[in-house]
């Protein structure tokens, strides 16, 4: 429905900058999704030799990407912890303009982190196209890249992402099995079909829309039936009910999570799915002291 897989072109990594810290270090690093598309991403490796548990880390909307404060705090915590992590940049974010202004860094599109987002995603729409079928692509071939590391162990693959970055961990756990533990943080777990709803969803965080699935009786939180019965953790915050998300945020994820339990139960698998709730505000609250194995 999203109109993939697209072609697997050459990565062509470039690592163009590293930065050493106690137990771990950052290597600053470029890698093409689709021929001269670039993607601007931080993979951080903990000290030591051999393979590693890895994790693909897609982010949220923040401007800056993947320099947003509570993101290095968990992936640098992470790292320290004996993780490999790949943290890239979404379009229209951090290090990443698609569509460039008059000075490095600024978007001729203005706005915050979703400016580029419903400007690619509104004329994809006309075109029949899905931006986020983009997205995802990015992450599909951010874990190709993982894979060329000797670093990261192919055995143990994890998704982790908040908030928009949690909506993309669901779209990518449905396809791409290589992912074994997925940790859906504050994401779009409620269903486009709903009142008040700019069709075709989300027009701003186009990514989170498949535009052909309601005709196919599929929505967007129907994406994590696909994952049982690995591990999966979902967490929300009440703070998100009518504020980032519709007011019916809290109680839809609540009844997906019901629904989820029951699908894991016919697969015997009740215990790996969990919820983690919050009153805390939106970001990655809980999840700094949180260890997926």
């Amino acid at each position: 429905m999203l109109g993939g897989p697209l072609d697997r072109g050459p990565l062509n990594p470039r690592v163009i900058g590293v930065v050493e810290r106690p137990g771990y270090r950052i290597e600053k690093l470029t890698f093409e999704s689709r021929p001269r598309l670039y993607v601007t991403a931080n993979l951080y490796l903990p000290a030591g030799t051999g393979r590693h548990p890895a994790i693909l880390a897609p982010l949220g909307h923040s401007a800056n990407g993947k320099a947003w404060p509570s993101y290095q705090k968990l992936f640098s915590n992470l790292a320290r912890k004996g993780y490999v992590v790949l943290a890239y940049d979404p379009f229209g974010q951090g290090e990443r303009i698609e569509y460039p202004g008059s000075r490095p860094g600024q978007s001729a599109i203005g706005g915050g982190g979703t400016s580029e987002h419903e400007y690619a995603g509104r004329r994809l729409i006309l075109l029949g196209a899905n931006f986020s079928l983009f997205r995802v692509w990015d992450g599909i071939r951010g874990i190709d890249c993982l894979l060329t590391r000797a670093e990261a162990d192919p055995e143990r693959i994890g998704c982790c992402g908040q908030s928009g970055g949690g909506t993309l961990t669901q779209f990518l756990a449905a396809l791409d099995s290589r992912i074994h533990v997925a940790v859906v943080s504050e994401g779009n777990t409620e269903n486009v079909a709903q009142a008040d709803v700019e069709p075709p969803g989300s027009a701003d965080d186009a990514e989170q829309n498949i535009v052909p699935s309601l005709s196919h009786g599929i929505d967007r939180a129907d994406l994590l039936y696909a994952f049982a019965p690995k591990p999966l953790l979902m967490t929300v915050t009440l703070h998100d009910a009518g504020h980032t998300y519709s007011p019916e945020y809290v109680a839809s994820s609540l009844d997906f999570v019901q629904e989820y339990k029951r699908a894991y139960n016919l697969l015997g698998a009740g215990d790996r799915v969990s919820l983690q709730v919050t009153t805390e505000q939106h970001g990655y609250t809980f999840l700094q002291n949180c260890v997926v194995r």
